[in-house]
């Protein structure tokens, strides 16, 4: 059993650290510092066992009728996971601007560390699952969901602190909205996981439900990813604009470069003549005599 729990554990670290080098690559004009990356990620696993005792301490203060398997139970619990993890990766992300503004002064710093925190949290919250594990479980679908849930989330909420970083000038409209958006996501996937996992999927008009929680749970997954791209784009550009800079760079270095670093070839930049030079004349082929 802990040999099976160990390489799952081991599969979870390989996606965190290949989102991580596929997510880094979208911030090319002022990229994160790896050790300020793996600070991030160990801060997010450590506000996420903080966001666990919370609710756990939250959970002896409820009353018995809230901690019913029903709707109204089910509610409670995904409000209080939703809360207090989206707040815990926030509160990494605030700190994380508040101790080095010289590595977070953009807009995108903001959805990277939010990503950065949100996949240190879905590692830690994976390394809970094997620790508690009674028999060897099937993880591997789930811990793809779970890294990719929690780094939209936390990219989507962290957003909100780059706009603050940056200093734009809408960020006190757009940084409710992403921190909301983040809270209500995380609400809805964990209130459809909890109800999917009460009704079993043994009659017709039960697997017909489960169908349709299903599709709710994939329209989530499509509208938060379209959502976290929409923001990463427009990061982006802010910072394209804030570094005087096309916002599509056309140099795209492979992702395993930043590890394993190759020789390039330096580019010809081209000069610009000015209207009043004279183009020179071509050079005479090979062989001919001058007149």
């Amino acid at each position: 059993m802990y040999g099976h729990n160990l390489m799952l554990g081991i599969f979870a670290g390989l996606i965190g650290l290949w989102t991580i080098i596929r997510i880094r690559r979208h911030d090319r004009f002022d990229p994160e510092p790896r050790r300020i990356i793996l600070l991030s990620v160990i801060l997010g696993a450590l506000a996420m066992g903080l966001a666990v005792w919370v609710q756990s301490w939250l959970s002896r203060l409820a009353p018995d009728d809230a901690l019913k398997p029903d709707l109204a139970g089910r509610a409670y619990f995904a409000a209080k996971a939703a809360l207090t993890e989206e707040a815990a990766k926030l509160a990494v992300v605030i700190a994380m601007w508040r101790l080095i503004p010289r590595h977070f002064n953009e807009a995108i710093d903001g959805i990277m560390y939010g990503t950065f925190v949100g996949i240190g949290a879905a590692l830690a919250e994976t390394c809970f699952i094997l620790f508690i594990a009674k028999e060897p479980i099937d993880l591997p679908t789930q811990e793809v969901m779970r890294i990719l849930g929690h780094f939209i989330m936390g990219g989507i909420g962290g957003f909100a602190i780059g706009l603050f970083a940056q200093g734009h000038h809408r960020r006190w409209i757009i940084a409710p909205l992403c921190v909301f958006g983040a809270c209500a996501l995380h609400f809805m996937w964990d209130l459809l996981s909890y109800r999917m996992e009460d009704l079993p999927a043994n009659e017709e008009d039960v697997r017909a439900r489960l169908k349709g929680l299903s599709f709710v749970a994939m329209s989530l997954v499509i509208s938060g990813t379209l959502a976290y791209h929409g923001l990463l784009e427009w990061g982006k550009r802010i910072s394209a604009w804030h570094h005087n800079r096309p916002p599509n760079d056309p140099v795209r270095p492979h992702p395993l470069s930043e590890f394993f670093p190759l020789p390039r070839t330096p580019s010809v930049i081209p000069t610009r003549s000015t209207p009043g030079d004279a183009a020179a004349p071509p050079a005479p082929p090979s062989g001919t005599l001058k007149p």
